[in-house]
This record gives C-alpha cells, structure tokens and sequence, in this order.
C-alpha cells in the first residue's frame, strides 16, 4: 500500500456514494410506496412515516462522509486536482444534493 491516506480515504468516499444513492432510492421506493398505501389504508401508510424521516439523515450522514474523505484524497494528493472542471461540478451536485436533503428533512417535520 504505497499511499494509506489515499486509499482509506477512497475506501470511505465510496462508502459515501452507496450511502446517498442507497438513501435515494429508498426514499424513492418509501415513498411510492407511502402513496401506493395512502389510496388503501391510511394507517399502513402512516406507519411508513418514521422511514421516510430517517432516509435523508443517511443521505446528508453519506454526503458529509463524502466531503471529507474527498478533502483527505485531495489533501494525499497535495491539491492538485482543485480548480479541475469535474471536480467543480461534483461540488455543485453534492452541495445540491445536501440542499435537497436538508429540505425533505424539513418538510416531513423532522
């Protein structure tokens, strides 16, 4: 292992990336299936309620692991990645990303 710091650090920003897209996916199937349930039983639906609080904190928990494990990788790598065009558009996504996730959050009153 020539550089630890490079690939404990890649090792958690994957992690990172199967939390937000296991946390969006779930949030897509919860919710499809909170509205699926809505139309029958009311109370069955609202027994989804908690889950579909908890799947943003994974996406926000994934997101945050995701900045700083990418700040260590950068860090290993003396920075020389900064300034790079996809590396500004990854920072736009996640930021976006968490954005979204902070206001679903909201939203179900959590």
């Amino acid at each position: 292992m020539k550089d630890p710091e490079y690939s404990i650090g890649l090792f958690l920003h994957i992690i990172g990336i199967i939390m937000i897209a296991g946390g969006f996916l779930g949030a897509y199937m919860v919710a499809r299936r909170f509205w699926q349930q809505g139309n029958t039983d009311i109370f069955k639906a609202g027994a989804i309620l908690p889950l579909m609080k908890t799947l943003p904190i994974i996406i926000q928990l994934g997101i945050l692991l995701q900045v700083i494990t990418g700040i260590i990788m950068l860090h290993s790598r003396t920075w020389k990645y900064w300034g790079e065009n996809w590396l500004t558009i990854k920072l736009i996504l996640v930021a976006l990303a968490f954005a979204n996730g902070l206001m679903v959050y909201k939203k179900l009153g959590a």
